[in-house]
């Protein structure tokens, strides 16, 4: 008896334990979720668009097994297709449907309202998995994101492309925009407009991308503050007017001249503009040609050299894009060096400029300038004090500050001023090697390495630094090593006055400071408002891998006119382009290898990324807010409306052969080489076309000289003036107020009739210089 107790006693136990361990199991595999998340471009889920197709998952605790036994549905305000179910979680595509809450929370009021952009509501859904058999409660997770109308993210951008316009100023547009698109994020006005201050500027201007272009900005600008204070620039330009002896050779002294100010489209626009200026007036080059040569070098040129200010920039705009989709097949500075030679714009434009000059033919309202300025000496028109907008008024200003014109009594020496600027050339490259091979944030190749890897690994904003500050210790030096007691009270320039100029020279670039402050918020919250996303989901069923260079081209154009931003532009739009490219090279069906990481993919995104820049720089040129152009104006001593006036047929045609023969047959294959090359003939045979097709439309413009007068221009003439034994250079550096050959006429009026004898006031050249 007592042994069958303790066996009976035993098996209750063993059943006990074993009924305990069932459960115990049964429990453990009971799916419950863990977390979740949106699937969006732009941010972390919290915003989604409506109609807009968003990947979701929800991860579970632990494994779970038996998945057969288990249903999956979705719930509540949005539809759910493609739902796969997974041992570690539950995935799908997610699209939110019209929702009516006022707030995130499950069982707050306000359904009876509809959803605006101006009053966004939440969408609630939640994926609710069940269990068959019964043995598990059902499992949930709930998503509560804000749902927006799927075409709120272009209410920002259509408000900034009529307010460029309406405004005039880059800024003003820009502030508005980035607010407007906060306040839709927030959906209060006042907490928008909170946290556009405490949030969004705040955080740019700690970001290390801003902070980076800041620095560097401030350093060039300074840099170049040295050099003019120091004289050279002024030597420079006197030693251009030694050559210059007629209007053909003129106008090639400023194209030249913006190759050897290259490092940044700002500093080069000050420099030869107002440098020059007073070189090409003696030989009656018309201001609004003048305003033309500076405005479409300096971008076009800063462009497309390895090394400026716009490198910095972008490299930091093509690392973020490729460390969001994945991409490391190629370093940032390699993708820029890449994408030089698919910047249409700027090439074809650099070719139209230097065809022009060659060819000594103009058309449209060019032409008209160019025939006043050589036959009557009538440089510019201005209207009559008092009669026009504030924005003419201001053109007469002095670009270069005051406290940066050099002392009277020191020398001008070339060296003073080229030393700077062949020191960038000289010092970046070999740092760059250094930064790559040894000193890179990211850790150094070493030497024994091939020279693309190394370059492709270095750190472009450090080199960028390294090569300013260095700069900056050689001007403290080279200026102060010139010490004359007698002549000029001591040094050239001393450490302290070094450092004054440095810190005047930033004077010129804190206007583009503060529009690139924000353009980087209106960015950042426009990515925030799913633009990319949108435009994926729009365009996306639309765009071939061929004309996505074509499409972004043109965007990044339409956007630059408006806002007047280049580089604003360029923020706005890689975002949503690089999402594009990523999309459609895996949405081609006829290719099997949709790994990002091959070269396919790096060719579409090269030419993609030269698409954005070059639609930022032609859109730039044909908007009348621009700051190049505003500030090409001024440098020049030409009114702003006649600058804009006769640039834009010119830039617009320069963008449209870019597009036909550039951005479409690169597309389609054909090498960026062969693309330029037709630039080369395409570009000549349109000029003649079109400046032969009525007399008074276009046509050969006299070469003017002060110690010759007007000969025929054209090809054949430009090139036998050059050689023409004419002793000018006298007539060209003479001092204010001598008498020189060739008077300069300022129609003051309404119109543009130099034979209006009322409105003619007559100034020697020398004085007006």
């Amino acid at each position: 008896k007592d042994c069958w107790l303790a066996r009976k006693t035993i098996m209750r136990m063993v059943s006990f334990l074993f009924l305990a361990g069932f459960l115990a199991v049964a429990g453990a595999a009971c799916p419950s979720f863990s977390d979740g998340s949106i699937d969006v471009l732009g941010g972390d889920g919290s915003v989604v668009l409506k109609d807009l197709a968003v990947d979701f998952s929800a991860t579970f605790e632990s494994p779970v097994t038996n998945l057969s036994n288990y249903d999956l549905q979705v719930v509540g305000d949005a539809k759910g297709n493609k739902l796969e179910l997974g041992t570690d979680g539950v995935s799908g595509i997610l699209k939110f449907k019209k929702a009516r809450r006022r707030s995130a929370e499950a069982d707050a009021p306000g359904r009876k309202k509809n959803c605006s952009p101006k009053l966004p509501c939440y969408g609630r859904v939640e994926i609710l998995m069940t269990d068959r058999v019964g043995t598990c409660p059902p499992a949930s997770y709930a998503f509560t994101p804000m749902v927006q109308t799927k075409h709120a993210p272009l209410i920002p951008l259509v408000v900034s492309v009529f307010l460029g316009p309406a405004t005039r100023d880059p800024i003003v547009t820009l502030v508005f925009a980035g607010w407007l698109a906060r306040c839709m994020l927030e959906g209060d006005g006042w907490l928008g407009s909170l946290r556009y201050l405490d949030t969004d500027l705040l955080n740019i201007l700690m970001g290390n991308s801003y902070a980076s272009l800041f620095l560097f900005t401030i350093m060039i600008a300074g840099v170049t503050g040295g050099a003019i204070k120091s004289g050279g620039v002024e030597a420079i330009g006197k030693e251009i007017g030694k050559i210059v002896r007629n209007t053909f050779l003129a106008q090639l002294a400023v194209y030249a001249a913006g190759f050897v100010f290259f490092v940044d489209d700002y500093a080069n626009t000050v420099i030869v503009g107002s440098t020059l200026k007073s070189i090409t007036d003696l030989t009656r080059l018309s201001r609004e040609k003048l305003a033309f040569l500076v405005d479409c070098t300096a971008s076009p040129i800063a462009s497309v050299m390895p090394l400026s200010t716009w490198i910095g920039y972008e490299i930091q705009l093509i690392r973020e894009e490729i460390d969001r989709i994945g991409y490391d097949r190629e370093a940032p500075y390699t993708l820029f060096l890449m994408s030089i030679e698919y910047r249409f714009y700027s090439w074809f434009m650099l070719i139209f400029v230097a065809s022009i000059i060659v060819f000594g033919r103009d058309f449209g309202p060019m032409f008209w300038a160019e025939k006043r300025a050589r036959e009557t000496g009538i440089l510019f028109v201005k209207r009559k004090e008092g009669d026009g907008s504030e924005e003419e008024e201001d053109q007469e200003e002095e670009v270069v500050p005051a406290n940066l014109v050099p002392r009277k009594r020191i020398p001008r020496r070339i060296v003073n001023g080229a030393v700077p600027f062949l020191l960038f050339i000289v010092l970046f490259f070999p740092l760059l090697y250094y930064s790559g091979a040894k000193q890179a944030a990211w850790g150094g190749t070493g030497w024994n390495v091939g020279s693309r890897t190394i370059i492709g690994n270095a750190d472009a904003w450090q080199t960028l630094f390294w090569t300013c500050g260095m700069i900056l210790l050689v001007q403290l030096v080279m200026y102060a090593a010139q010490y004359d007691q007698k002549k000029w009270g001591g040094c050239l320039l001393s450490p302290s006055q070094v450092i004054t100029s440095f810190v005047n020279g930033t004077n010129t670039m804190y206007a583009g400071l503060v529009a690139l402050l924000v353009a980087f918020a209106f960015a950042e919250n426009m990515k925030s408002l799913l633009i990319a996303d949108y435009l994926v989901d729009t365009l996306g069923d639309s765009l071939t891998v061929q004309n996505l260079p074509t499409v972004t081209f043109c965007l990044a154009a339409a956007y630059a006119f408006a806002t007047g931003s280049s580089w604003g532009t360029m923020a706005v739009f890689f975002q949503p382009s690089i999402a594009l490219a990523v999309y459609l090279f895996q949405d081609d069906g006829d290719k099997p290898d949709k790994s990002l990481d091959n070269k396919r993919f790096t060719d579409i995104m090269v030419r993609t990324i030269a698409a954005i820049l070059g639609g930022a720089t032609w859109g730039d040129h044909c908007s009348f807010v621009s700051d190049t152009t505003i500030l090409s104006a001024t440098a020049s001593g030409c009114p702003l409306w006649s600058h804009y006036f006769t640039q834009a047929p010119y830039a617009l045609l320069s963008g449209v052969m870019a597009i036909l023969f550039g951005f479409l047959p690169a597309g389609a294959g054909t090498p960026a080489g062969l693309c330029i090359a037709f630039g080369f003939v395409v570009q000549p045979t349109l000029i003649f076309a079109l400046s032969s097709t009525h007399p008074a439309f276009g046509g050969t413009v006299p070469v003017y000289g002060p110690g010759v007068g007007l000969v025929d221009g054209g090809l054949k003439s430009n090139f036998v003036t050059i050689a023409t034994p004419v002793v000018a250079a006298d007539l060209i550096t003479t001092d204010k107020g001598k008498k020189q050959q060739g008077d300069v006429v300022v129609v003051v009026g309404d119109n543009d009739d130099p034979q209006d004898d009322d409105d003619v006031e007559e100034n020697k050249a020398g004085d007006d210089a």
